[in-house]
């Protein structure tokens, strides 16, 4: 998060929602100056049967606030849901992890509904099928899709912080050259477009 207390409490309430609860939520704050830290820590406080870690702190950006994220998590898997999205429905965790691909695979990926104006909106409202090499050469799998069992990913290494926005597609390329991703025929996330990652690239 940073500077999120405009959608903050949506995010969360996605996540305190879903019929499977066994997660644990990282939130990593950028030292935001508005109220996201407040909200959030009020947010972990009303409802205690979440098992929410709060940190706040100046970073390099977003990919490395989700490399120091990474580096406390314990879950066997890693999902990483922008401050300014959701999750599609109550039921995403539960289809994600109670599909056959959990128990043989490093890499587990759906679709994203796109919300707003964006140039994947342009293309379809849920973003993007099954990829192979040819298309994930062209267009990234949106993060807000994709699962990372978290030894897998540990072996992979740290997002590359040297690209500022596009660093999980480089991500996602160094992983598809080590494994075979598996897709799940679910929307995963509403995808708010206009935040970081459409800013432009790098």
């Amino acid at each position: 998060t940073f500077n999120s207390s405009t959608y903050i409490e949506r995010c969360l309430q996605s996540i305190r929602i879903q019929t499977f609860r066994d997660y644990e939520v990282i939130l990593q704050d950028g030292a935001s100056s508005d109220d996201s830290v407040q909200i959030a820590r009020s947010f972990r406080d009303a409802n205690a049967g979440m098992d929410i870690k709060l940190f706040s702190g100046k970073d390099e950006g977003v990919y490395d606030a989700m490399n120091k994220a990474c580096r406390v998590a314990r879950g066997e898997w890693l999902y990483f849901l922008g401050s300014d999205d959701e999750l599609h429905d109550a039921n995403v965790l539960s289809a994600v992890m109670d599909s056959p691909a959990v128990a043989t695979s490093d890499v587990i990926y759906g679709n994203v509904r796109v919300v707003g104006d964006a140039a994947a909106r342009k293309m379809a409202v849920v973003y993007d099928g099954i990829f192979d090499l040819g298309k994930l050469l062209n267009r990234n799998i949106c993060h807000q899709a994709i699962f990372y069992r978290t030894a897998f990913f540990r072996r992979i290494g740290d997002y590359n912080t040297r690209y500022v926005r596009l660093a999980d597609w480089d991500f996602n390329m160094r992983c598809w050259s080590k494994t075979e991703f598996k897709y799940i025929d679910t929307i995963v996330a509403d995808f708010y477009a206009g935040g970081f990652s459409g800013r432009g690239l790098d």
